[in-house]
């Protein structure tokens, strides 16, 4: 405004938008505008400056999944189409590939994780791949002969899980919960320490041999191993849903997956692992 030939500033504390019906700016009420462009009036009726578009990329074949935001402290565009997983830019970066299929991206503890009905995979801003499963401990305290505490259920989507056991300072057989087993090099650990020799086992039985037999300790011996001929059911009950939501209240604990045509009327959802969410484990 101008008074007696000087400006001075006014505030306008309320935006009114526009008023198209009066002709000439000195008509209109304080607060209200003729014409207005890229802008738009917020919740407490101020001006904001309007958000545009513009086209990055086209790709060839139809985006099955986008996701725009913040992962590690950068900011990225991530998509999919035609099978492939891409992150944005002036010239897009291939991660890797994916069923080609409408896909659900969603974050979790600094990671994206992407499911469609196939796949199950993740991408931490630096590497792109299959999940990595939680590997759940069955049992703790056990004594060498495997009568123990149970400690957290298997995971559907992982076929390996772990035991831990009492050494009694005597005992060379350690029995697990189950049989038919895989155990594969350096996956028995005394105090912490991974051995690299004297460990044999017989899968068909369960039963592992160390020698010479651990000091006696609580919870001091750990194995992990593979259970064998687990149905491929079992992991596609996680699998083959295509849909994500994520749940916690102010901070998401949780995320519950849908859509599996075999399941139509069932949610599973992710349980903490050793204490810590996360969205790798299905009991």
């Amino acid at each position: 405004m101008i008074t007696d030939g000087k400006p001075s500033i006014t505030t306008i504390n309320n935006f009114l938008g526009l008023n198209m019906n009066e002709t000439g700016e000195t008509q209109l009420k304080l607060g209200e505008a003729s014409s207005m462009k890229n802008f738009r009036i917020t919740k407490d009726y101020k001006l904001e400056k309007m958000y545009g578009y513009k086209e990055l990329y086209k790709p060839n074949k139809p985006i099955r999944a986008n996701w725009v935001g913040n992962l590690n402290g950068t900011d990225m565009n991530i998509y999919v189409a035609d099978g492939k997983v891409y992150k944005g830019g002036t010239t897009p970066t291939q991660l890797g590939t994916i069923t080609d299929a409408v896909t659900t991206i969603f974050e979790f503890n600094k990671k994206l994780y992407f499911i469609n009905g196939t796949d199950f995979k993740s991408y931490d801003g630096t590497t792109y791949g299959d999940v990595s499963a939680y590997e759940p401990t069955i049992k703790i305290s056990c004594t060498p002969a495997g009568v123990g505490d149970d400690y957290e259920p298997i995971n559907l989507i992982s076929d390996f899980r772990k035991v831990s056991f009492s050494s009694d300072g005597t005992s060379i057989d350690y029995q697990l919960p189950e049989t038919d087993i895989t155990l594969y090099s350096e996956n028995v650990w005394v105090n912490g320490t991974a051995l690299t020799t004297g460990v044999t086992y017989t899968g068909s039985t369960g039963v592992v041999h160390i020698s010479p037999a651990p000091a006696a300790g609580t919870d001091n011996v750990v194995i992990r191993y593979k259970k064998n001929n687990v149905p491929t059911s079992q992991a596609q009950n996680i699998t083959k849903n295509k849909y994500a939501q994520k749940y916690g209240l102010a901070n998401d604990t949780r995320v519950f997956l849908y859509g599996n045509a075999d399941a139509k009327n069932r949610i599973y959802y992710s349980d903490l692992g050793n204490g810590v969410p996360d969205v790798t484990y299905f009991p």
